[in-house]
């Protein structure tokens, strides 16, 4: 089977490369900033691009808006779950760059392969738990730090159901995998 050269193999493999780099810069740039306290609030918002039909009070957070312990506050508690789920999808990412990138005329579905998705599915399970703690930490923070006389502070945001939902498909797909190499390993030895 001979996968080197397809032309959608290729751009999907351009494609995941260019995604890897996105997420390892992100990533890069959330592992200085959280410890130097100076995130691009935009970057770690929740709720940046809102609509303008959806209902509720928007808050962005800037640094001339806090004082400089809150803003180191705001760093950490939200930068931190921030950087979390930046790595867990550069994590996810680098499993599915490795199994394109993997040089074989043989088929995929190698033991290797198998782990590589398994530890894929796992990374966007994590990424789901991620965006949620970022998103109550934010809450949380606005909750703690921002009075508006007449309203009422929430947490706003669910808990990535789908994401979760997605990574349980990925190490679904990747237990198919494991059986069906086990069952081919078997009837290998009884031809």
């Amino acid at each position: 089977m001979e996968r080197e050269g397809t032309p959608i193999l290729v751009i999907f493999r351009v494609l995941v490369l260019i995604a890897w780099i996105g997420l390892a810069l992100a990533s890069l740039y959330l592992a200085i900033g959280v410890p130097l306290g100076s995130l691009n609030a935009r970057l770690v918002n929740p709720w940046l691009g809102v609509s303008s039909w959806d209902s509720g009070l928007v808050i962005g957070v800037s640094r001339e808006s806090l004082t400089p312990e809150q803003w180191r506050t705001f760093c950490s508690s939200v930068g931190i779950w921030s950087l979390g789920g930046t790595l867990s999808a550069l994590v996810a990412v680098e499993q599915v760059r490795r199994i394109v990138s993997e040089p074989s005329k043989q088929s995929p579905f190698t033991a290797k392969n198998a782990h590589r998705v398994r530890n894929a599915g796992l990374a966007v399970f994590v990424s789901a738990f991620a965006k949620a703690g970022r998103d109550f930490a934010f809450a949380r923070f606005i909750s703690d730090n921002v009075r508006i006389t007449g309203a009422q502070v929430g947490y706003v945001s669910d808990l990535g159901v789908s994401t979760i939902f997605l990574g349980i498909m990925i190490l679904a797909v990747a237990e198919v995998m494991r059986h069906g190499m086990k069952l081919q390993e078997d009837q290998d030895l009884t031809v």
